[in-house]
């Protein structure tokens, strides 16, 4: 019997796909988050976060709603429809949506009851998703909503606008009877410190307020940026670097030395935590902290005043592999090497800010950082991601390494071996060893400019305690 292709069709299970969407790793953090992203995109200004429950502490409900432009009846019921438009869309740059199934998915993960009303034109449209009802029918009935929320809900819908609602809300032990005032404080503290962080730069430039509860929330810089203290500013550098329309710009920051408790918003373990790239799409914040895998670089007390914040735009998802919770980013494979390079810099600008700021008792000022921390057992080995040893690497890429130069720069090596460096700023530097800083110092600056290049080697061991280097910076 001949058989001949064709196409079998095979809708997914309405009760049992919901219910895998929940188990998407969202937080009540990343979830909120990410219905905000929805406000932003509709051009809201103000978005209100409302907690509410009956007096006996059932019938909680969370409710953020914004003033943006609202939707229409089709555009709403388009946005209630799982995966409505393609993660291969253009979008608007202000858009910062992806997959068409953050307002679903976010929501599932803390309650399972999803109701959305929106104002638009005159318009007003209310649907709802009952994971329960669901359950019983096993099929994918929006409900059309005839009867509006309460009075007290309404009230926060203005002329145009979006509620968000989530009822049986079994994701969010606070919300249920009974919670502990412990349970409250454990679950929405770190809420405010997460949209805080998250949206920092829309706060800051007063392009969007956000209230808990009828309490505004003020954004946290991680940067530090208006801070008298601050040791230096960086300038801003751009990927590709020859190109005329970077995809991708990075500034480097190294915080204030002093009164790092005040560097804190989560805890003590910030030091750790926050150090390293800062990620954002569209100004929105994708990565908090972290070294992004780069090889070599593991986070270190030493390092935790050194912060990167990287940008780039919705048409770079793909290359950065935006997850859907809007939570992870991976830098393409092209742009690492010069991640590492600028990474380089600034952790070893922060690295002898650290030691010298008296912070800490267990590494002393001698410590050289030309040379890699031997674990127990180990060599110690040359630090290949200084920028003063990269510039060896240039001068051998460049054909520019003459014999002459080479005795310098392993003079210069010898010196700051951790063996050597207590000695060093008795020795006496060979005229090839000063030939082999000059150079380093030209192609340092050629790399991060004067201002910079002069930072890293300001508390650089051995080099910070030589006269001729302290002429050389013109100090």
């Amino acid at each position: 019997m001949a058989k001949h292709n064709s196409d079998i069709l095979l809708p997914p299970s309405a009760k049992a796909l919901l219910e895998s969407l929940r188990g998407m790793g969202y937080t009540l953090s990343t979830s909120v988050a990410d219905i905000i992203d929805n406000s932003i995109s509709a051009k809201a200004t103000t978005v209100y976060i409302d907690t509410l429950q009956d007096r006996d502490g059932s019938n909680g409900k969370i409710v953020i709603a914004d003033d943006g432009e609202g939707m229409t009846r089709q555009e709403l019921i388009k946005a209630m429809a799982l995966g409505a438009i393609s993660p291969r869309e253009t979008r608007e740059v202000s858009d910062l949506g992806r997959f068409g199934l953050g307002l679903k998915t976010a929501s599932f993960s803390q309650c399972r009851r999803l109701t959305v009303v929106s104002r638009k034109d005159g318009e007003l449209s209310s649907f709802t998703w009952d994971l329960d009802y669901l359950q019983n029918s096993d099929e994918w009935k929006l409900r059309d909503n005839a009867d509006l929320p309460e009075e007290s809900i309404m009230a926060r819908l203005g002329e145009h606008g979006t509620l968000v609602i989530w009822e049986r809300l079994d994701r969010v032990p606070a919300m249920a009877p009974g919670a502990t005032t412990v349970q409250w404080t454990n679950t929405f503290v770190p809420l405010r410190q997460h949209l805080q962080l998250t949206f920092h730069r829309f706060l800051e430039d007063k392009l969007l307020k956000i209230y808990f509860n009828n309490k505004a929330i003020k954004g946290w810089d991680p940067f530090f940026s208006n801070d008298p203290g601050k040791p230096r500013d960086f300038p801003e550098v751009y990927w590709p670097i020859t190109s005329k329309h970077p995809s991708v710009t990075m500034q480097c920051y190294v915080l204030p030395e002093k009164e790092a408790a005040k560097q804190e918003l989560f805890g003590p373990e910030d030091a750790l935590n926050l150090q390293g790239f800062f990620i954002y799409r569209g100004r929105r914040l994708i990565c908090t902290g972290g070294w992004l895998g780069l090889p070599g670089f593991k986070a270190s007390e030493c390092f935790r005043f050194a912060r990167i914040r990287i940008d780039f735009e919705n048409q770079s998802d793909t290359e950065w592999k935006i997850d859907i919770r809007k939570s992870t980013a991976t830098p393409p494979q092209d742009i690492r090497d010069w991640l590492i390079k600028y990474a380089a810099q600034v952790r070893t600008i922060s690295e002898n800010l650290y030691v010298g700021s008296g912070e800490q008792k267990r590494v002393t000022s001698e410590r050289s950082t030309l040379w890699s921390k031997a674990r127990r057992g180990e060599p110690v080995l040359v630090n290949v991601t200084d920028p003063f040893i990269q510039t060896l690497y240039e001068q051998v890429k460049s054909g520019k390494l003459t014999p002459e130069l080479l005795s310098g720069y392993l003079e210069l090596l010898a010196l700051s071996h951790p063996t050597e460096v207590k000695k060093s700023m008795f020795q006496t530097v060979s005229p090839e060893a000063r030939k082999a800083f000059s150079v380093a110092h030209a192609q340092m600056v050629k790399t991060f400019g004067k201002e910079m290049a002069d930072s890293i080697l300001k508390y650089q061991k051995p080099f910070a305690d030589w006269d001729f280097v302290s002429e050389l910076l013109g100090e």
